[in-house]
C-alpha cells in the first residue's frame, strides 16, 4: 500500500498542494519490520524514520509535512469527537453533570481513543461520523426536552452518506437509524411522520455515497469491493474452517487492543491492565441495569440506550463477519465510536453500585483513566520504540576488534558465563561507531568451542539508523 491508503480523500485535499515527490526518501520501508502483536521479538518501526539523520528538521517539507498536516487534522478531528461525545454522554447520563464530567474525562484519556486521533488515518474520520449519526440518531428517535425539530432527515442523510463514503465499516449507521426509525414509529403510532424522513435520509445518503458503490459493482461485481480486498491482500485471508475457538481469539484479541493498540496496532499494553479495566466494566454492568430498571418510564432515556446498544452490537456483527474472512480485525481501534458508550455504562453503572450521595466511584474510575492515558506514551510507546543502545558497558571497555572501519566492538558480557548441555545463555557485545553509518550492514555472528568447532552461526542484517550504533 502507499502511504495514503489508509487517509480519506477530504485529508488528501488538504495536503494536495504539497510537493509529495519525496516518498521514495521519506519514507524507507524498514526491511527488518517483524509484525508481532504484543511483546514479541522484532524491529517495531514500520518505516525507517528520518533514516540518514534520525530528526526531521524543521521547517517540515514534502511527505513529512503532509504527514504532520494530517495528523493536526486528525487531532482536530479528535476535539470535533469528543464534542459529540459529550452530547451524547449527557442524554445517556441524563443530563447529571458530575456523572457527563467524569465520562467525558475517561473518555478524553482512552488510549484508543486518543491514538486514533493522533495519527494520519481513515479510522478517527469514520468514527466522528458514526459518532454523530449514533447521536443523531437518539435525537431522532426520542428528543429530550428542547430538541424536538433538531434532527434534521438531510443532516441525518449526510452524515450517513459522507460516513459511507469513508469506510464501509459505517454500515453500522443502518441499522442505528432504522431502530430510530421504529421507535419515533411507535412514539407517534402512524407512518406518515416517518416515511418523508425516511425517504430524504436515503437520498441524501445515496447521492453523496451511493455513485462510490456503483463504481465497486461496476468494476468489481461487489459494491463493497471485498473481491478487489482479497485479490491484494490474500496473505490476510482466512484458511480453512471457521471455529468457535476463532470467535473466542476476535474476542480477546478486542478485550486486549480496545484499551490500546498502538504503532502498527501490534504495540500493546500489558494485558493485566485490559483484564482490570475490564474487570471494572464487568462489574458496573449489574448496576447498570439497575439504574435502567429505576428509570424505566425515561423514554429519551431508554431509547438513548437502546441506540447506542444497536451501534455497539451491530460493530460486533459487522466485524465478526469480516472474521470469517480475514484474520486480526477484533481491533479495538474500529469500535472507538462506542468508546464514549462504553464508558457512560461503566460510570451509570458504578455510581448505581456505590452506596455514597458524591459520585466517588466514577470519579475513580475518571481518575484512574486519565492517569492511565497520561502514561502510556511513556511506559508504553516510549520503550517500544527506544533505540537499542546500552548504557552499562562493561568495565574495561576498549577497542578490541574493528567490523569494517565502521564499529568498534568495545565490550561483551555473558549471562550466566557457564552453561550445561541443553541449557542457554545470553551473550551481548557492545559496538561503538567509527564513523558514520549510510548503508545496511551483513554480518555474521558464530559461537566457536575450543577445539574450533562452529556451535552456531547466523547472519544479520543492521537496520539503516545511524543513531542505533
Amino acid at each position: 500500500r502507499d502511504w495514503s491508503s489508509d487517509v480519506c480523500s477530504s485529508d488528501l485535499l488538504l495536503v494536495a498542494p504539497l510537493d509529495t515527490s519525496d516518498l521514495s526518501e521519506a519514507l524507507v520501508p524498514n526491511p527488518h519490520f517483524v509484525w508481532i502483536e504484543g511483546y514479541g521479538p522484532g524491529n517495531r518501526n514500520v518505516y525507517l524514520h528520518s533514516p540518514i539523520t534520525g530528526q526531521d528538521p524543521f521547517p517540515y517539507r514534502g511527505v513529512v509535512l503532509a504527514i504532520h498536516l494530517l495528523r493536526v487534522a486528525s487531532t482536530a478531528q479528535g476535539v470535533a469527537a469528543l464534542v459529540v461525545a459529550r452530547r451524547l454522554l449527557r442524554r445517556l447520563l441524563n443530563f447529571q453533570s458530575q456523572l457527563v464530567l467524569a465520562a467525558v474525562a475517561a473518555t478524553a484519556f482512552q488510549p484508543t481513543f486518543l491514538s486514533t486521533f493522533s495519527l494520519a488515518h481513515h479510522d478517527g474520520t469514520v468514527a466522528l461520523l458514526t459518532l454523530l449519526g449514533i447521536e443523531w440518531a437518539g435525537r431522532f428517535g426520542a428528543p429530550a426536552t428542547g430538541d424536538e425539530g433538531r434532527a434534521s432527515p438531510l443532516i441525518g442523510g449526510a452524515i450517513l452518506g459522507l460516513a459511507l463514503l469513508v469506510k464501509t465499516d459505517a454500515i453500522v449507521l443502518i441499522p442505528v437509524y432504522l431502530v430510530a426509525t421504529v421507535v419515533k414509529w411507535h412514539r407517534e403510532q402512524t407512518l406518515r411522520p416517518i416515511v418523508r424522513p425516511a425517504i430524504q435520509i436515503g437520498a441524501v445518503a445515496g447521492v453523496i455515497a451511493g455513485w462510490w458503490y456503483v463504481r465497486n459493482l461496476i468494476l468489481y461485481g461487489d459494491p463493497l469491493a471485498q473481491n478487489a480486498f482479497a485479490a491484494t491482500h490474500p496473505s490476510l485471508l482466512r484458511q480453512g474452517t471457521y471455529t468457535v475457538g476463532d470467535v473466542i481469539a476476535f474476542f480477546q484479541q478486542l478485550q486486549i487492543t480496545f484499551w490500546g493498540a498502538f504503532g502498527d496496532m501490534h504495540v500493546l499494553v500489558d494485558p493485566r491492565v485490559g483484564d482490570a479495566l475490564s474487570i471494572v466494566v464487568a462489574i458496573a454492568i449489574p448496576g447498570f441495569v439497575m439504574a435502567l430498571r429505576a428509570r424505566r418510564d425515561d423514554s429519551p432515556l431508554l431509547t438513548a440506550w437502546l441506540i447506542s446498544g444497536t451501534a455497539i452490537a451491530a460493530l460486533l456483527a459487522v466485524f465478526l463477519r469480516y472474521s470469517v474472512l480475514v484474520f486480526g480485525v477484533g481491533h479495538g481501534r474500529f469500535f472507538v465510536a462506542v468508546i464514549p458508550v462504553v464508558i457512560g455504562l461503566t460510570v451509570l453503572g458504578l455510581n448505581a453500585l456505590q452506596p455514597f450521595r458524591l459520585p466517588i466511584l466514577p470519579f475513580a474510575f475518571a481518575t484512574a483513566m486519565v492517569g492511565y492515558g497520561a502514561l502510556v506514551p511513556f511506559l508504553v510507546i516510549e520503550p517500544a520504540y527506544r533505540p537499542p543502545i546500552s548504557d552499562s558497558i562493561p568495565p574495561g571497555s576498549g577497542s578490541r576488534a574493528s567490523f569494517g572501519g565502521q564499529l568498534a566492538l568495545v565490550g561483551e558480557a555473558i549471562d550466566p558465563p557457564t552453561v550445561r548441555p541443553g541449557e542457554s545463555t545470553t551473550i551481548s557485545l557492545f559496538w561503538q561507531r567509527a564513523r558514520s553509518i549510510d548503508s545496511d550492514l551483513r554480518f555474521r555472528v558464530r559461537v566457536l568451542a575450543r577445539d574450533g568447532s562452529v556451535i552456531r552461526s547466523e547472519e544479520h542484517t543492521s537496520e539503516l539508523q545511524s543513531r542505533q550504533y
